[in-house]
């Protein structure tokens, strides 16, 4: 999985979805943040509405769900439990309800500085 190490996560971790019993819809919203982290030179804030929009994560979705109902009911669940799943995870953050901002958390965009930042804080600390 080419998100691995920037997420820290795999499928092991993962919670399962009905509507995507093998993850390949997860994959590709994964896949689709990290191509937006790479448009950024800092951490990845998000609204749901434009990650859902994405006309190739559509098309997947529809794909996904095909002939197990309501196309559009199944297609809106698959991507809200995604979501949900994610923020479960840890890979995703729900910043403001209001706005449906989230953060994406990577390894170099998110937890290396706040580490680092803690360390920092710890040394100081001992230093006073």
């Amino acid at each position: 999985l080419d998100y691995m190490e920037s997420l820290l996560y795999c499928h092991c971790q993962s919670k399962l979805e009905p509507l995507d019993p093998s993850l390949k819809f997860r994959d590709a919203v994964l896949q689709t943040l990290l191509n937006m982290q790479t448009k950024t030179t800092k951490k990845l804030v998000f609204k749901y509405k434009d990650v859902k929009m994405k006309p190739h994560l559509q098309a997947m979705a529809s794909q996904e769900v095909r002939g197990k109902g309501s196309k559009n009911v199944l297609i809106d669940r698959l991507f809200l439990s995604t979501f949900r799943a994610l923020r479960n995870d840890g890979i995703i953050q729900l910043l403001n309800d209001s706005t449906d901002e989230y953060l994406l958390i990577t390894r170099e965009w998110v937890l290396e500085p706040f580490v680092r930042s803690e360390m920092e804080d710890a040394l100081n600390v001992s230093k006073a």
